[in-house]
């Protein structure tokens, strides 16, 4: 089985970028970072969890962060119980070149028995799945964007 973070990738294709600037009516794409490339699992397609896992140790380095300074400090934000509460409303293309939004949070995650820190896209993660039909095994690249300063995600099969 090929490890899905070894694959090589050649940028983000042209397409995704022009209708990202049609929607958000910017004129350039401000820089593009390949997040994560990971292979589904039964979980990422879960209609109850509704949720993709990206953990820390998966995603790629690339000397850039995806998220800023701000966004992570907003992200770490936790509780006086403990729990992170915020999250970061985010849009996002899908292959279809689809438009949604997304909640990115930061969830710790028990993982055979150790604590593992998770970058969690919630709400409308279900669409996705079935519009994409995304399935089991299928590796999926998670880009991160900036246009005007605003995060996006794109989604690539």
């Amino acid at each position: 089985m090929n490890n899905p973070r070894r694959l090589s990738h050649s940028g983000l294709p042209d397409e995704f970028k022009k209708k990202i600037q049609e929607i958000s009516g910017a004129k350039n794409v401000d820089y593009e970072i390949l997040v994560i490339r990971k292979r589904l699992s039964a979980a990422d397609i879960n209609q109850e969890q509704n949720s993709f896992f990206m953990p820390s140790i998966q995603i790629r380095s690339t000397g850039r962060n995806f998220l800023n300074t701000d966004e992570l400090a907003h992200l770490r934000m936790v509780s006086s119980g403990g729990e992170h509460f915020t999250f970061l409303r985010v849009m996002s293309l899908d292959p279809n070149l689809t438009f949604s939004t997304f909640f990115l949070k930061i969830w710790n995650v028990q993982n055979s028995g150790e604590n593992v820190i998770s970058y969690v896209l919630t709400v409308n993660w279900n669409e996705i799945v079935a519009r994409n039909n995304l399935q089991d095994q299928e590796i999926l690249q998670l880009w991160a964007i900036r246009v005007g300063g605003n995060l996006w995600f794109v989604l690539r099969k």
